[in-house]
């Protein structure tokens, strides 16, 4: 019995340790998110990483970015649940406290998780453009 595509695409990528860019499988990849779960992944580590790169004078906002960026967003919950329970305070505070303009609302985006950040985006655009709800409800 041959594997089905989505097995055979998840197995070359844990082999691998990054995202398969053969041609062929590419058109699968397509109806995913586009961040892969991080294989060798540890939440606490991670939140070590990031106190580290805003302990001190001045931020290394490259390191915060490398890192949040290649974590699924499941994962980035995880690393605010670990920082939280490493250091007692939330990690999206300490983030903002560190960061200022575009930088920090991606960031704060980026930790947010899917379906709230979602939300609120939608609930920003009824706002704006004076939408009645039942005009983006699905029948």
């Amino acid at each position: 019995m041959t594997r089905q595509p989505a097995q055979e695409i998840k197995s070359l990528y844990l082999s691998h340790g990054s995202p398969v860019r053969r041609k062929k499988e590419t058109h699968l990849l397509a109806y995913r998110g586009s961040v892969r779960p991080y294989v060798n992944f540890n939440a606490k580590h991670d939140a070590e990483i990031l106190h580290k790169a805003m302990k001190g004078i001045g931020t290394d906002e490259d390191a915060i970015l490398m890192l949040l960026t290649s974590r699924s967003n499941d994962q980035r919950q995880q690393i605010k649940a670990a920082y939280k329970k490493a250091y007692g305070k939330e990690l999206v505070s300490a983030l903002k406290s560190e960061l200022g303009g575009l930088f920090e609302s991606l960031i704060v985006a980026l930790m947010t998780p899917s379906v709230l950040y979602d939300a609120t985006k939608l609930h920003k655009a009824i706002k704006v453009t004076n939408t009645p709800l039942k005009s983006f409800i699905c029948r």
